[in-house]
């Protein structure tokens, strides 16, 4: 008898062990997702507005000092070459740029950014208002620039985009972040710390293969002024 007793109390301190650890691996609310894909407005992405401001950013050494800056074709009237992305020599008239303060602003401070290294994903995931890009821009005033370029960072195969000095001005480019949206497009933010100011780049591009010819990335540019 008292061995049948002893087994019982063996068997209960089992379970509550049990219970215990099962209690202890249980995720926490705090868990983060590895890719949280969010309905996003996209609207201020699909109204954009005629460029009427000075080329004030032009001054910049980063962009002044240039051997050439990948310009779309659409936007050119003289183009130097007859490849996608072109040194332009003359503009068309009407070029445009969009609302980048509506753009970020339909981004929730809790959503889930993804980081991305080198285009890909690494895993890791921040709140929009953990993130450096959004210490960067919240409350400042972001002047825009024209949406006519592909990229605005330099690279330098056969030195195409680079400098044309061996003098380079400073820059540093920042972290990208990556919004996954249920629109069949992502959204990626980044931005290049220049000597005058910070430079702000956000890609809107379609994510499914193969990409429709209809389905074109969406680029808004602006800069935010050191102060």
């Amino acid at each position: 008898m008292k061995k049948i007793i002893l087994l019982i109390m063996v068997l209960s301190l089992l379970a509550c062990t049990k219970n215990e650890t099962k209690e202890d691996i249980e995720p926490s609310d705090e868990t983060i997702p590895y890719g949280y894909i969010y309905n996003y407005d996209d609207e201020p992405l699909m109204n954009r507005s005629v460029y009427n401001l000075d080329f004030e950013y032009l001054d910049f050494a980063f962009f002044s000092q240039r051997i050439a800056l990948p310009t779309m074709g659409e936007f050119c009237k003289e183009p130097l070459t007859s490849q996608p992305d072109i040194a332009c020599e003359v503009l068309i008239d009407e070029i445009y740029y969009y609302d980048i303060d509506a753009i970020l602003g339909n981004i929730s401070d809790d959503m889930y950014l993804s980081e991305l290294e080198g285009g890909y994903d690494t895993g890791t995931n921040f709140h929009y208002k953990d993130t450096d890009f959004y210490k960067l821009v919240d409350g400042q005033e972001i002047i825009p620039i024209p949406s006519i370029y592909t990229v605005l960072e330099p690279h330098f195969r056969e030195l195409e985009y680079g400098f044309n000095t061996d003098d380079i001005p400073y820059y540093r480019i920042s972290k990208t972040y990556q919004l996954k949206t249920a629109n069949k497009y992502n959204l990626s933010l980044s931005y290049i710390e220049i000597d005058e100011a910070y430079i702000i780049q956000i890609r809107y591009y379609y994510v499914f293969y193969p990409r429709p010819s209809n389905y074109e990335p969406v680029y808004a540019y602006g800069y935010i002024l050191k102060s």
